[in-house]
């Protein structure tokens, strides 16, 4: 994140520095035309940041090995007006005890599902969810079962034994719901689609 960071600091730096030295030499067209780019950008970026892409912080271990920590997430707003979430889907939601963090984990159950889990094995309405999928790092806990409420979510980390997550501080309102996690954009070695 640090690096991240500074080199976004840096090139705003440059940029800045470039049009004070644009402005100071006299190339006044050319000022108004990159200060009209920036702004247009900047409008874009906004709108773009506010209702179609985020970008969220992996701060823990609750989702190695699908993401690692200081990972950084691009989450897809919009989709979930569009589409109802599925089952195994990596969501990004508003935390239900401090509304201010946001968490990132898979989604297991939906509202009415009796969640059963048996020696780290997942069953949903009694029939065994099927994790082939996807790399999770199991456990041999054994939860429930528990019937998932209207208009909540049961959730889980990857990393099942390093996880707070459903089984301890309870269901996510359906109004948490912010995004669907698409791709680790950072850091750059780390590129990846995230698997669905």
């Amino acid at each position: 994140m640090i690096e991240y960071n500074l080199y976004l600091w840096i090139a705003l730096v440059v940029l800045l520095l470039y049009l004070v030295y644009l402005f100071i030499t006299g190339h006044k067209k050319e000022f108004a035309d990159w200060l009209e780019t920036i702004i247009v950008a900047g409008i874009l970026a906004l709108i773009i940041r506010t209702f179609i892409l985020a970008t969220f912080f992996i701060p823990s271990g609750s989702m190695i090995p699908t993401f690692n920590i200081r990972d950084r997430v691009i989450g897809n707003k919009f989709i979930y007006k569009f589409y109802q979430p599925r089952r195994q889907d990596i969501i990004i939601f508003k935390y239900p005890v401090d509304e201010k963090i946001y968490f990132v984990k898979r989604l297991i159950g939906f509202p009415g599902d009796k969640i059963e889990i048996k020696n780290g094995n997942i069953f949903i309405n009694d029939a065994l969810l099927n994790e082939d999928n996807y790399n999770i790092i199991k456990d041999t806990c054994n939860f429930g079962p528990i019937l998932v409420p209207p208009r909540s979510y049961f959730v889980l980390g990857d990393n099942r034994g390093n996880s707070a997550d459903s089984r301890y501080w309870g269901f996510v309102p359906e109004k948490n719901l912010v995004a669907q996690a698409m791709f680790v954009f950072w850091p750059l070695n780390r590129l990846k689609v995230a698997p669905q």
